[in-house]
């Protein structure tokens, strides 16, 4: 193993990219990272990032060479869904993973890579976005979630229990099968989300079923529920599909949204505000 300090370049939900002189650097403290190398891209540095569990590499194509050896590692990590591209040798210095970032140019890529847009010409620094945009969108995508709209970074989402929403649902519109008491209210506006709608769970005493709709307005986010009777609490699709509001925080109905009304059209009330806000 060889020592080194990684450059982290970028970060955002967990994900990073790093610059590493050597593809020998790098362990499990890198899992989940997109790795920018001055290796070679041979069969054993190949091995070497799917044992550390990356999400994405650039390094050296050594000139290609004898039997394509110096880009066998793309091969090997396509198998296994893993992007990988190599920088030609002439327009990076190997051993140098600053280099590779900064002057690489792609000459080869594999087959993974290629379904994220890029391509042969691209500089190093363009493909390394190219894998991190997608490293970071699928840590999006934690738990069941079903995503039923996108724009943008925009997403109207559907999960069956609130515990499904995570850190990167924070640019999103979330229907859920929970309940809609202090517990998921507190939970949701930790995340930062944009909008929820959830079951009243038959309001219940003190009005329990809603309470955390009265957080959420806090923390300015707008929040509705559907009757228990309309739809089947702990089914996010049928709050989505069959689901009546039955109560909005005032955020909510400052957007529209009223009692009686579908959860559809009420999701998107919030899912067209939200894509007003960030255009």
């Amino acid at each position: 193993m060889v020592k080194e300090v990684h450059k982290v370049v970028k970060e955002s939900g967990g994900r990073r990219i790093i610059i590493a002189n050597s593809a020998a650097s790098i362990d499990e403290n890198n899992k989940n990272d997109v790795v920018i190398d001055g290796s070679h891209f041979g069969l054993n540095v190949g091995e070497m990032a799917l044992n550390a569990g990356i999400r994405g590499m650039i390094g050296n194509d050594a000139g290609i060479g004898l039997d394509n050896a110096g880009i066998a590692g793309l091969k090997f990590l396509e198998k296994h869904g893993v992007p990988a591209a190599a920088v030609s040798c002439m327009s990076a210095q190997i051993g140098n993973g600053t280099s590779t970032y900064e002057e690489g140019e792609i000459s080869v890529v594999n087959g993974v890579a290629k379904k994220l847009g890029i391509t042969t010409g691209m500089s190093a620094k363009q493909a390394a976005d190219k894998m991190f945009e997608d490293a970071v969108q699928k840590t999006k995508i934690k738990g069941k979630q079903k995503i039923v709209k996108v724009s943008g970074k925009t997403r109207l989402i559907i999960v069956d229990t609130t515990s499904d929403v995570h850190e990167g649902n924070d640019t999103d519109v979330i229907l859920t099968g929970s309940h809609s008491g202090i517990n998921s209210g507190e939970y949701l506006a930790g995340l930062n989300i944009k909008g929820v709608i959830g079951s009243d769970a038959g309001m219940g005493k003190g009005n329990a079923g809603i309470d955390g709709m009265k957080i959420l307005e806090e923390h300015g986010i707008p929040a509705a529920a559907v009757a228990a009777m309309s739809a089947h609490i702990g089914n996010g699709t049928s709050t989505y599909e069959q689901g009546k509001i039955s109560a909005a925080n005032e955020l909510a109905r400052k957007l529209g949204i009223k009692v009686g009304m579908s959860a559809k059209e009420a999701a998107d009330k919030m899912f067209e505000d939200l894509i007003q806000k960030t255009n």
